[in-house]
């Protein structure tokens, strides 16, 4: 009941914030255990399953996808801070996948590591939105249509569209 709620949470904010530290935890969590799957994986193949594993996470749990997309894609400006507190574990996660990532690629004379960390969690930030834009309008678009449609973008975003 509400009532029984509030004897628990002082608000909703609280039980809402409370709901994203689980899902961030857990997909953290399923995360950090398949990892390990992706070593030895040629550079493009293993960041294109690296993003897969969050996918394969929702589809397994489509529920807790619903509260993260509330919390990043629609974030209440009030919770905007608190919410960036939680995701810092998963955003550390991710830095040190990219940096790993970045230390086996051969980059141009002009980008910096550092650079190329920062882009890619740039890349990491919108790449959801860039899937839904980028992928075709298919109306089964399963694990393996995915894997497929995040390889290309991938490839784009690792190494542009105009020949050198």
């Amino acid at each position: 009941s509400k009532g029984m709620m509030y004897h628990y949470y002082s608000n909703k904010d609280e039980l809402f914030l409370l709901c994203v530290q689980a899902v961030l935890a857990q997909m953290k969590e399923r995360i950090e255990r398949d990892i390990p799957s992706l070593e030895g994986q040629e550079t493009l193949e293993r960041t294109r399953n690296y993003f897969l594993l969050r996918e394969i996470f929702f589809r397994e749990h489509p529920k807790l996808k619903n509260i993260f997309e509330c919390a990043m894609l629609r974030t209440p400006k009030h919770l905007r801070e608190s919410i960036q507190e939680l995701r810092r574990p998963l955003r550390e996660l991710n830095r040190a996948f990219f940096q790993n990532i970045i230390s086996q690629l051969r980059l141009r004379p002009t980008v910096e590591a550092e650079a190329a960390a920062r882009y890619f969690e740039g890349i990491e930030s919108v790449f959801w939105e860039l899937m839904a834009q980028y992928r075709s309008k298919e109306e089964n678009f399963d694990l393996h249509s995915f894997s497929l449609q995040a390889g290309r973008l991938l490839e784009l975003v690792l190494f542009g569209i105009a020949q050198q």
